[in-house]
């Protein structure tokens, strides 16, 4: 997974992007399944881990450029980036979740905050607190 954040895994060939999103996948479930399974029927489940499963190279790429983005964005942020914020989110998560909703989208970054897991994620990339910004960045615009 190292390997997957540095971006150090060479993608050329289709058999091998594959093997690598499935690694993704299971990995995720892995780690999150419970939780995922109590909060969201698995209908929505099978849809995001089958979009995924769909995506390509380059998608992945502009996926992982826009995370960097919101990285950069929530290190920095003000209340006046709230709106680039969303919409950096928005578009990543529809990346992996093609029926994101606005309840989906504050239920996904509410459970980011009350589980340290993901606030561990976004807080040690972009600084302290920088989840509970993306949060409510995400509230200001799905209400």
């Amino acid at each position: 997974m190292i390997e997957q954040d540095k971006g150090e895994i060479g993608m050329e060939n289709k058999e091998t992007f594959e093997v690598f999103k499935e690694q993704i996948i299971k990995e995720n479930l892995e780690h999150y399944e419970d939780e995922l399974k109590q909060k969201y029927p698995q209908s929505i489940l099978d849809s995001s881990a089958n979009h995924f499963k769909k995506m390509s190279v380059s998608d992945y790429d502009e996926m992982s450029k826009i995370e960097e983005q919101l990285i950069d964005m929530l290190r920095e942020a003000t209340a006046e980036d709230r709106k680039q914020i969303y919409d950096l989110h928005k578009k990543w998560l529809s990346y992996s979740i093609p029926t994101l909703t606005n309840e989906l989208h504050r239920g996904i970054v509410d459970m980011y905050v009350q589980d340290k897991r993901f606030s561990k994620y976004y807080d040690d990339r972009a600084g302290e607190n920088a989840t509970a910004k993306l949060r409510d960045a995400v509230f200001q615009y799905t209400m």
